[in-house]
């Protein structure tokens, strides 16, 4: 990314006390320099998204809606689609629990038939 800030989520999962711990990143994207330069002057990303990109807020495409992904692609990718994959991801572990020696006594496993 040559020192260029990138955004990228984590989900992690894990079932009560089993030590397995399922870890699955987003899709990577960069973010605009303007955007970057308010991180680097210490803004937190959700309120430089809504500082840059103040005149998308009221199309619902700022930190308290679409996020910064909406704000960016002017709603095609909103939050919950971004999050969405990485999380059904991170569960396959547990509905395959055999598969990945998950504990089998969580609510996702799926017996094989």
């Amino acid at each position: 990314a040559d020192g260029r800030k990138v955004c990228f989520a984590v989900i992690c999962v894990q079932y009560r006390d089993d030590p397995f711990v399922s870890e699955v990143r987003s899709a990577t994207h960069s973010l605009p320099p303007g955007i970057e330069k308010l991180i680097s002057e210490g803004q937190e990303l959700g309120h430089a998204t809504d500082a840059f990109f103040k005149e998308r807020i009221a199309a619902g495409y700022g930190k308290s809606t679409g996020g910064t992904i909406g704000a960016l692609t002017h709603g095609a990718v909103d939050r919950v689609e971004y999050y969405a994959h990485p999380t059904v991801l991170a569960l396959v572990p547990f509905v395959n629990a055999e598969a990945y020696g998950v504990d089998r006594a969580n609510p996702l496993f799926r017996a094989a038939a």
